[in-house]
């Protein structure tokens, strides 16, 4: 009788092994919830507190950047917003230009340069990128990445 009891002891703690180390090995992906619960109010976000006095600065922004635009409206002061406005094409669009898929009259590397002033505290990025002027007379810019800050004190 003890001998037939060892047994099945064995075999019930061998199976009880396999079925607790089982679930371990399976991965199980969460599921996102599919609602909103929308009884759940937030509380508002809580203000830190600010040592000292404060007081309003001015901020100065500035883009300066290269455009070509024709000799004639240059000579005869007829150029237009449209003549300088610089068009960004989304992601998908920007492989056409890339790529010359589209009639060009001119592509050109330009540099824009973006100038912060907060007191004498002047900082500047630049960052280049190339325009395509099409036929229709948009000029499409591909812009790569701004450059770090460079600050200055006392210009």
């Amino acid at each position: 009788m003890r001998k037939g009891f060892k047994r099945y002891g064995i075999v019930v703690l061998g199976l009880l092994v396999c079925l607790i180390s089982t679930p371990s090995l399976i991965v199980i992906k969460p599921i996102l919830a599919q609602h909103i619960d929308i009884f759940k109010l937030t509380e508002p976000a809580k203000r830190g507190k600010v040592s000292g006095e404060t007081d309003i600065i001015k901020v100065e922004d500035h883009y300066s950047y290269e455009v070509p635009v024709e000799k004639d409206k240059i000579d005869k002061n007829e150029v237009l917003r449209t003549d300088v406005d610089l068009i960004e094409p989304k992601e998908e669009e920007k492989a056409i230009y890339q790529w010359h898929h589209v009639e060009i009259f001119e592509e050109r590397d330009i540099t824009q340069v973006h100038t912060r002033i907060v007191g004498d505290l002047k900082c500047t990025r630049k960052r280049t990128g190339t325009i395509y002027w099409v036929p229709d007379g948009n000029k499409y810019v591909i812009w790569q990445t701004w450059s770090g800050w460079d600050c200055v004190k006392g210009e």
